[in-house]
């Protein structure tokens, strides 16, 4: 047997191994976090149970991030912010951010640092994306012109278009759709391995369904009064954010 037929039959023996232990990157779990940049919750969930889940799982995950949340217009048509001004061009930046760089293992690392550093200097978002463009190896100038010009506006306005669209509707951030089903954000990594149509992750085995008191019991004006580690969305006059009972 020569050498060519030696190798033939190698790649005949050892691709059918490659391909069991290689995700199947087309049965990829659709993941969708609604979020604003300075809900304190969001941030929580976004550097804990997404970074976590993505740095263990994400090869089997297609993540979307939605930077718009309880946001809505004033009476003039202004998109109006839960947080303030500060928090719509946060959102820009993100939104910017991901939208110049369509590929998630380059635009989460940004996100996940502006996440992380943003909420204790939201006055100065500009430095905060510089900071986290030299993280993820991307143009902080680019992503600042796109968060200060019309593009920025287009997107957050597109941001605030999809999550109007959510069926059923947001009643609070964060909100997580996994494989279009509203997900308790405590248990997504656990909704993502059961909605895998692959070879699972051995990983996987570790995720635990959510507790009984899951955070999607707030679901009426009765139950708002639970702890709940959200920004809730309420009527058209007012917003809060509610944690342990307590409306800040």
């Amino acid at each position: 047997m020569s050498f060519a037929d030696v190798l033939r039959w190698l790649v005949v023996l050892l691709v059918p191994f490659a391909s069991a232990s290689s995700p199947d990157i087309t049965a990829r779990v659709k993941v969708d976090f609604y979020m604003e940049s300075l809900c304190p919750f969001c941030g929580i969930f976004a550097t804990g149970t997404l970074k976590n889940m993505m740095g263990e799982i994400g090869e089997i995950v297609e993540l979307s991030m939605i930077p718009s949340g309880n946001m809505r217009p004033n009476a003039e048509g202004t998109l109006q912010c839960q947080h303030g001004p500060e928090e719509c061009e946060g959102n820009r930046v993100e939104a910017c951010a991901m939208h110049l760089h369509p590929d998630q293992d380059v635009w989460f690392p940004f996100v996940l640092c502006f996440e992380e550093n943003f909420p204790e200097n939201r006055e100065f978002a500009a430095r905060t994306a510089e900071k986290c463009a030299k993280l993820a190896n991307i143009s902080a100038s680019d992503v600042q012109t796109c968060a200060q010009g019309p593009l920025g506006v287009e997107l957050a306005e597109e941001m605030t278009k999809q999550t109007v669209a959510l069926d059923p509707p947001h009643k609070f951030v964060p909100w997580v759709v996994v494989d279009g089903t509203v997900a308790d954000t405590d248990a997504v990594p656990y909704w993502v391995c059961q909605a895998y149509k692959g070879v699972l992750p051995p990983v996987c085995s570790k995720y635990r369904p959510p507790s009984p008191g899951s955070v999607l019991r707030l679901s009426s004006t009765n139950t708002t009064k639970k702890e709940a580690r959200v920004c809730m969305k309420k009527d058209r006059t007012r917003f809060e954010h509610t944690n342990a009972n307590t409306d800040v």
